[in-house]
């Protein structure tokens, strides 16, 4: 029987969990594990604790048990993470099971047929839920992507218009991070960077940041009409 005719498992009342692994290439290639510093720290205000917690615990039993799925007595996950409580995985709006939904809301699971298939990789911090993190974790976050290496990338092929209005949405994101200006051409390199990671999904910067990136950039308008020659930026 293949897993089109199993029948769909129901998160609100099934009794013992099938969990295995979602091969997911270009996110384990790109991305962070889930039991990792980054998923942990930039993760957990997205998913929530348990949430995480419960990736976490998934991941380390695959690791154990050296196989690509294990089964587990939903009461007992619920024991595990410390939310079995009074009638610990009873009802469909239990605290475990209501986890069980969220990792699929955020495409950190799937339904496979009878199968719970669960990531053990977790993606860069989409813009979308960095932008939602306090202050003090954006400044994060920016600090973590400037200690990573130039990604070996495919360079996206852009227009003169479209490169102006990327440096100009990244200084305007790290404007808002309070971040100190940087050269155009660090700008387009970074912006390059998360479009390509992105799938080209860009920015979700409005256009009434812009005039904020212009005062914080002192004159992009010269820098970006001169040619790059490789000298000093506009903090050079």
């Amino acid at each position: 029987m293949d897993a089109s005719t199993h029948p769909k498992l129901d998160l609100a009342s099934v009794e013992v969990l099938t969990v295995a692994s979602l091969h997911d290439p270009l996110v384990a290639n790109l991305g962070h594990d889930v039991r990792s510093p980054y998923a942990e720290t930039f993760w957990t205000p997205v998913l929530g604790p348990t949430a995480i917690l419960a990736l976490r615990r998934f991941a380390n039993q695959m690791s154990e048990d050296s196989s690509d799925s294990y089964q587990i007595r939903v009461v007992d996950l619920a024991k595990d993470l410390g939310v079995g409580g009074k009638g610990g995985a009873s009802g469909r709006n239990a605290p475990i099971r209501r986890t069980l939904r969220r990792l699929v809301d955020f495409d950190m699971a799937a339904v496979r047929g009878d199968t719970y298939a669960v990531r053990q990789h977790v993606a860069p911090l989409p813009a979308r839920h960095l932008s939602r993190l306090s202050p003090g974790l954006q400044r994060a976050h920016e600090r973590y992507l400037e200690q990573l290496p130039p990604p070996a990338l495919p360079r996206p092929a852009l227009n003169p218009l479209q490169r102006d209005r990327m440096i100009l949405e990244e200084a305007a994101r790290r404007a808002g991070l309070g971040a100190p200006p940087l050269s155009t051409t660090e700008l387009l390199r970074r912006s390059e960077a998360r479009l390509a990671t992105s799938g080209g999904a860009g920015y979700a910067v409005s256009r009434a940041n812009l005039p904020t990136a212009r005062s914080h950039q002192t004159s992009l308008a010269p820098e970006m009409a001169r040619p790059e020659r490789g000298g000093p930026g506009l903090d050079g």
